[in-house]
């Protein structure tokens, strides 16, 4: 694949990957989806379930699988109803293998509450900030300003 001539998007790129004879070497898939937020979790997991908030900007792929909806209050608030131990055990009854993929969480049951709405967001929200700046804190992040010892 040599030097494009005109600016291209990430996306475009993926779905032109092709080799020097022209063979499309990959099959994009979901694409309208790529960069969006999300609810992601891992495939295969012996511990505890383990549901994060993906922030716009990344790519999903099959190993760290995912969920998606234009409200993101609504995001928020599976996150925080996932991660409880209810959450991972509903989980276990409907799939107990080490893999959790779409279909198993499409399954779990989900009544949102309107009233606890204000108290689970500020919850979760909080929870994510913690875990961004614990994240932040280590040089590998793309954030990383300093260590904290210093």
């Amino acid at each position: 694949m040599g030097f494009l001539s005109a600016p291209i998007s990430i996306v475009e790129l993926c779905t032109v990957f092709a080799d020097d004879k022209g063979k499309q070497r990959s099959r994009p898939q979901n694409t309208d989806f790529y960069f969006q937020e999300a609810i992601t979790w891992p495939l295969i997991t012996s511990a505890r379930l383990s549901v994060r908030f993906r922030t716009y900007g990344s790519i999903h792929d099959v190993s760290g699988m995912s969920a998606f909806t234009n409200h993101k209050n609504f995001v928020l608030y599976i996150i925080g109803m996932l991660n409880t131990k209810i959450g991972g055990l509903v989980l276990k009854i409907l799939n107990p293998t080490l893999n959790s993929q779409v279909g198993d969480f499409q399954n779990i049951p989900v009544i949102v509450d309107n009233n606890q709405q204000e108290h689970v967001l500020p919850l979760v929200n909080k929870c994510i900030l913690n875990a961004e700046n614990d994240w932040n804190r280590d040089d590998t992040s793309w954030d990383f300003k300093m260590h904290p010892l210093i």
